[in-house]
């Protein structure tokens, strides 16, 4: 299933709206964006992306599924 989700990079506070499957690993998806994308050149390989209405800390090695990520959520990238 296809879910829309922001990406929002912490250091420059700028947001990117994507559609994503909640099977892939959020770690292919932060690659993919920082391949393609030059505000998102800067991104760092930590392992987790913060959820920012809850606050969890989530391993990039997830798929959207298994963090239990939905459409609509907002993930903080340091």
């Amino acid at each position: 299933m296809k879910i829309t989700i922001t990406m929002k990079l912490l250091q420059s506070n700028e947001s990117f709206d994507l559609q994503v499957s909640d099977s892939q690993k959020i770690v292919d998806t932060l690659r993919i964006l920082k391949d393609n994308l030059p505000m998102f050149r800067v991104i760092e390989e930590t392992g987790h992306v913060k959820e920012k209405d809850s606050g969890r800390i989530i391993s990039t090695e997830f798929t959207y599924a298994q963090a239990h990520l939905y459409s609509g959520n907002e993930l903080l990238i340091k």
